[in-house]
């Protein structure tokens, strides 16, 4: 009796899924701090509807016009919230869009009947970065669902799909414009193959993307968010002026390598395969489309490493579309023998060698995305300082800190009062490089026993918000401490609140 039916396999696949990433939730701890604002925007919509002001930011470029890039996953989120809790809700809610993720990628090697499917799922998470960034509360892992079904539809040619999955892109994920870099590189093998010489893709991308921005409820606001969150964030990246998310920083050639190892190793035998096999692959639009798609992807990935989370599900597509049936037909089989079996038992040590560094590759980030999770801060960290400020300080009132990634536990824990900079320090430069300057000196401690006074001139507040364990502001909290204006409120465990006498 074969073992499993399509069937069995996929519900196989689906169940392992939700329990592996559920595990990873109950974790009690976000890896990434804006999970926290994604939990509290979804409440915010629950309550009051749809966010169309954004007061908490009031110095940046969010607190002038504010548009929800994300917009359909925090729709999404809401019943989530609803039923559950904020927090709850979103850590429920993403380990199911996560094993949704894994079932889309396992429903196209079914698609294109490729063999081994079911045990090729476990190398689609051998990169470490990538089985982080699949677990992350946010709008990642319904990005890459949409982005992986519009790979599909561009190379299969269903149009329709296609205009649907953009548009919906549009208002779920900033990065929907890498919508078109799939079209063009599709067509591209297209042209090749000479399956389709019309750039149909392209134009029903580049209409489904400008109808999207048109119907979007922040349209036109959503522009210059979109220019400030896709090209000065994103492409243009001011990571050589300024601090911005880890994510925005580059992998180095070297460090790419190492961590896309397992998936490399394939390519290269994906590679060798191809070669023998060149008139087949020449004709297959699938496989250039994919190859295509990988160099630029690859590109985008060293220059910021974001981008991984794209590049990976391209890179194993590619992968499996090529080795799983050669491996089926033995063809990778007689590779071995042809070129290494001459050497006898040390092509049998070069092959153990393999085998053991592989299933080692593949099954160690598993284990280390737990070690991620436990190495973060509990989710409460801000809880009772946040039930200090909101009893103890006038609502709206704008609350000092140092550290920007902050921004999203404090907006959490207290959203009835304003803060300086948050979701990327590029928001608050964009809007007054010298206030962001101004801050950067405070937080830094440069300002020695100026601090207190220019926390009241530049930023208008009476309040500041300190984690003592933070290397960061380590100096603006001695001389807060120093200063005989400022007296201390509050104190539990690291987290200190200062108030500023007038």
């Amino acid at each position: 009796m074969p073992w499993p039916n399509k069937y069995t396999a996929t519900w196989l696949v689906g169940v392992i899924s939700v329990v592996l990433f559920a595990f990873y939730q109950a974790i009690p701890t976000f890896p990434d701090p804006d999970s926290f604002y994604h939990a509290r925007l979804a409440a915010l919509m629950v309550e009051h509807g749809l966010v169309s002001q954004f007061p908490w930011l009031p110095f940046t470029t969010l607190g002038q016009a504010f548009a929800d890039h994300h917009l359909l996953y925090h729709v999404l989120l809401m019943p989530f919230v609803a039923a559950l809790g904020p927090l709850t809700g979103v850590k429920v809610a993403q380990a199911l869009l996560a094993a949704l993720f894994t079932l889309v990628c396992y429903g196209i090697l079914r698609r294109w009947r490729i063999p081994y499917a079911g045990l090729a799922m476990i190398g689609l998470y051998s990169v470490y970065p990538m089985l982080i960034r699949i677990n992350l509360v946010k709008a990642s892992a319904v990005a890459l669902i949409i982005f992986v079904l519009l790979v599909y539809a561009l190379i299969e040619r269903r149009y329709i799909l296609v205009g649907i999955l953009t548009l919906i892109y549009s208002m779920t994920h900033g990065g929907f414009l890498l919508a078109l870099l799939v079209a063009v590189a599709v067509w591209c093998a297209q042209l090749i193959t000479k399956s389709d010489r019309k750039p149909t893709g392209i134009m029903m991308v580049g209409v489904a993307s400008l109808v999207g921005i048109l119907l979007n409820p922040y349209f036109p606001g959503n522009l210059s968010f979109l220019w400030a969150q896709f090209f000065q964030i994103g492409v243009v990246n001011y990571q050589n002026t300024i601090e911005v998310g880890a994510e925005w920083y580059p992998f180095s050639l070297p460090n790419l390598i190492g961590v896309l190892s397992v998936l490399l190793l394939g390519l290269v035998i994906a590679l060798v395969v191809g070669l023998r096999r060149y008139q087949t692959i020449l004709v297959n639009t699938r496989v250039l489309s994919l190859a295509f798609l990988v160099v630029p992807l690859f590109g985008l990935t060293l220059r910021s490493r974001r981008f991984i989370e794209y590049l990976v599900p391209v890179l194993w597509l590619l992968v499996c579309l090529v080795i799983l049936p050669a491996w089926k037909q033995g063809d990778v089989q007689q590779l071995w023998r042809t070129y290494l079996g001459r050497f006898g038992k040390w092509a049998t040590v070069l092959k153990v060698y393999l085998i053991v560094a592989a299933i080692f590759g593949i099954l160690r980030p598993y284990g280390a995305v737990i070690g991620e999770f436990a190495a973060q801060e509990p989710l409460q960290r801000y809880a009772a300082a946040g039930t200090y400020l909101r009893d103890h300080v006038p609502a709206g009132e704008v609350i000092f800190h140092g550290q920007w990634d902050d921004f999203p536990e404090l907006f959490y824990h207290d959203p009835t009062h304003a803060y300086i900079v948050g979701l990327d320090p590029t928001f608050l430069y964009l809007a007054d490089p010298a206030l962001y300057q101004q801050w950067v000196n405070i937080s830094s401690g440069a300002d020695k026993l100026d601090t207190a006074v220019h926390v009241q001139d530049y930023f208008r507040s009476d309040y500041v918000i300190v984690d003592e364990t933070s290397e960061r502001t380590k100096l603006m909290l001695a001389y807060l401490l120093r200063d005989p204006t400022v007296s201390e409120v509050f104190h539990q465990e690291a987290i200190r609140i200062f108030y500023i006498q007038s």
